[in-house]
């Protein structure tokens, strides 16, 4: 199944019908190496609202061996929106920590993204940009 929109208009993005898909795509074709400060396209796939105002997470993050899963993580502040289940965000690596034979890390979602990566830009679009 083509994972693109049928939008012809721009050329110079790539537009995905899903965020599921937008993630499948970079695990397969895109570098997402799990590095110290680099921020990866991942998937919400459970959301709450803590007492502490920040929002509590699970997340499927992008990696070079395909969808990684994040048990727990938060929004690094209050100004990131309000996150549902299949959500678009971007997951940013704080720490690394070594474990039981790979490496776990401690990390933050610091932006919603729409799934639609910009070819000019090289990266993909914040949920607050102009898709058009």
């Amino acid at each position: 199944m083509w994972p693109f929109s049928k939008n012809k208009q721009q050329l110079d993005r790539l537009h995905f019908k899903s965020g599921n898909d937008a993630l499948e795509y970079a695990c397969k074709f895109m570098v997402c190496k799990w590095e110290l400060e680099a921020i990866l396209p991942a998937i919400v796939t459970s959301a709450a609202r803590g007492k502490n105002g920040l929002q509590n997470l699970s997340l499927l993050a992008a990696s070079d061996e395909g969808p990684k899963e994040i048990p727990f993580c938060t929004t690094l502040n209050e100004n990131v929106p309000e996150l549902t289940k299949d959500d678009f965000v971007g997951y940013l690596i704080a720490k690394q920590i070594p474990g039981l034979g790979k490496m776990s890390t401690i990390g933050f979602v610091v932006i919603k993204l729409q799934p639609t990566f910009d070819l000019n830009l090289g990266g993909w679009l914040s949920y607050d940009q102009s898709s058009n």
